[in-house]
């Protein structure tokens, strides 16, 4: 009865009940848990894009197919793995508006919204054409906007985005020309 009660308690050492499971969906920016725990044993959150083979401890971020797991170390060192749970991460809905009203010509028109983590929003190339200097209308048909995260990476394939109609005022840019005499 000692044997085989040492023998159930040496084989449970390292097996991993999951307490929580990450959605099947989540969105771009929103946090995600897999919650678990392993009997005597510390576990490990993995992580891989669905269809590799290759797992890591870093939690995605970017939108798509991913596969996630528990490992566990049994009590002579193995590998004891949970089963493999399956999530998609979608794009994040944005509406998009101007932060100003009033633009300097040359400058980039920066855009508000709820963006996810630290990201930024422009309106590239919107003040390019000095003939659109006055009164101009920010609308859903401008299309070259572009969304980047901290380290500039360019992630507006992360987000669903919708824009709200602004008026714009351009103003020309104020600039001082000084000329050198000549020698």
């Amino acid at each position: 009865i000692i044997t085989a009660g040492t023998i159930t308690f040496l084989s449970s050492v390292g097996s991993i009940q999951v307490i929580e499971k990450i959605e099947e969906n989540v969105e771009y920016g929103s946090d995600f848990i897999l919650e678990a725990k392993a009997f005597l044993k510390e576990v490990i959150y993995e992580y891989r894009v669905k269809g590799t083979s290759e797992w890591t401890t870093e939690k995605p971020t970017e939108i798509g197919n991913y596969e996630s797991r528990v490992t566990s170390k049994g009590i002579f060192g193995g590998q004891i793995s949970s089963e493999i749970f399956e999530f998609s991460i979608t794009k994040k809905k944005v509406t998009l508006s101007p932060m100003a009203g009033i633009l300097t010509y040359g400058d980039d028109l920066e855009l508000i919204g709820e963006l996810a983590y630290s990201d930024k929003a422009y309106a590239n190339g919107f003040a390019i054409d000095v003939e659109t200097l006055g009164e101009v209308n920010f609308d859903k048909s401008f299309t070259n906007i572009k969304i980047y995260d901290k380290d500039n990476n360019d992630v507006t394939q992360c987000y669903d985005i919708e824009l709200i109609d602004k008026k714009i005022q351009l103003l020309p840019r104020k600039i001082t020309v000084k000329i050198d005499p000549a020698e």
